[in-house]
């Protein structure tokens, strides 16, 4: 995986949440990821039925006698009442499922510490990147449609689901270029910036409502925003809510088939979210992939530091001494414990990615653990707490 920043010049590039790709980098950087995923992965997350994560089906078919080790919850009754014999719903194949994917691009997904043997740094966007070409590739390539949405600036960008590999391949594209989000102090600088925006685009020629129509996945996600977003005052007080609360409330709306949302995040702002993902998985079912940098587990000591806030952009002078160290590794574990915790309780199978693993083989292991029926809880994840970068 290439960082996001490697082939520009490192006195010019941008950095963290300003950095952004070129249009033809970041096509031939998804067509590499493509490549890999069907390569690597395909088939492995497939089951025998047309949808994600291996196991049985969900819609009920024809009735067999119950034998040991059935689900009990797929009993049918009336035939057992009949036949006066247990007998079990067979389940057969989900079609035309709805897999959305909930992107996190809060401002901390650019930071990375490990270089890779390319000498290019990989950051959490980078897994982030191929978590959705994952998920998304596999899904479209079963027929299933997909959707995103993609939280931490603003307003959520959203784009309706639909079918093919060329839909999901301009899913990644905003994955890969859309900025992170800058916080403002005051919170009409949006409001001015988008007048702006608007004003230029119709002294080009055009009114707003062309400018839509022309930009394409752009312009689709901001007219399904526009009509599920709530009415604002005419000051509206800056967002709360963390990115993941905005997205999951986002898709209780947009949701309405059952289907697959894919939770990808680092998962370090607030944790908020827990009621709204829980009130979907009674409907949907939920998978999360947390991706993880050394540097959010442990602190190495180098003594006198300057730490940059990317969120607020503050920076703070600290001595990383042992015993700064080790509560920076206290602190992470019990966030991380509490994260686990909530996720499992939303049943929400957790993917670990890790900037300084093989991110194809995290795939395949949990993939590996769920045709075995068991349910990865982070397990590995809470291990690497042990780790030091």
């Amino acid at each position: 995986m290439r960082s996001t920043h490697s082939e520009e010049d490192p006195d010019t590039a941008p950095r963290g949440r300003d950095t952004v790709l070129s249009s033809a980098s970041t096509r031939a950087r998804i067509a590499r990821l493509e490549l890999t995923v069907l390569r690597k992965i395909d088939g492995v997350l497939l089951g025998n039925y047309q949808g994600l994560i291996p196991g049985p089906g969900s819609e009920p078919g024809e009735s067999r006698e119950y034998q040991v080790g059935d689900d009990v919850r797929l009993m049918d009754w009336s035939v057992t009442a009949r036949t006066t014999v247990p007998h079990v719903h067979q389940t057969i194949a989900d079609r035309e499922l709805e897999t959305w994917l909930l992107v996190d691009l809060s401002p901390s997904v650019d930071a990375g510490s490990h270089i890779d043997e390319s000498g290019n740094v990989v950051t959490k966007r980078d897994l982030a990147l191929a978590a959705s070409a994952t998920f998304g590739l596999l899904a479209s390539n079963a027929g299933n449609r997909v959707g995103v949405v993609i939280v931490g600036g603003a307003d959520p960008v959203i784009v309706p689901p639909s079918a093919g590999k060329e839909h999901v391949r301009s899913i990644l594209e905003l994955v890969a270029t859309t900025p992170s989000a800058v916080i403002n102090d005051d919170p009409t600088d949006d409001e001015d910036a988008a007048q702006a925006g608007q004003d230029a685009g119709q002294g080009r020629g055009g009114s707003s409502d062309a400018g839509a129509q022309s930009g394409g996945l752009r312009g689709r996600a901001a007219r399904a925003w526009q009509r599920i977003r709530p009415r604002k005052p005419d000051r509206p007080e800056p967002h709360k809510d963390s990115g993941i609360e905005r997205g999951a409330t986002a898709l209780r709306g947009l949701a309405r088939r059952r289907g697959l949302i894919v939770v990808i995040s680092d998962f370090l702002g607030d944790m908020d979210w827990e009621r709204s993902l829980r009130v979907l998985s009674t409907r949907q079912q939920i998978v999360s992939a947390r991706v993880t940098d050394p540097l959010d587990v442990a602190l190495p000591q180098i003594g006198n530091v300057s730490l940059r806030d990317p969120v607020s952009g503050e920076v703070l002078d600290v001595d990383v001494n042992a015993e700064q160290a080790a509560n920076y590794q206290y602190a992470a574990r019990r966030h991380r414990r509490e994260v686990v915790t909530a996720l499992r309780h939303c049943g929400a199978p957790i993917l670990a990615l890790r900037t300084d693993r093989d991110w194809v083989r995290d795939v395949i292991e949990f993939a590996g653990m769920r045709r075995r029926g068991a349910f990865p809880d982070g397990e590995r994840a809470l291990a690497d707490l042990e780790m030091t970068p």
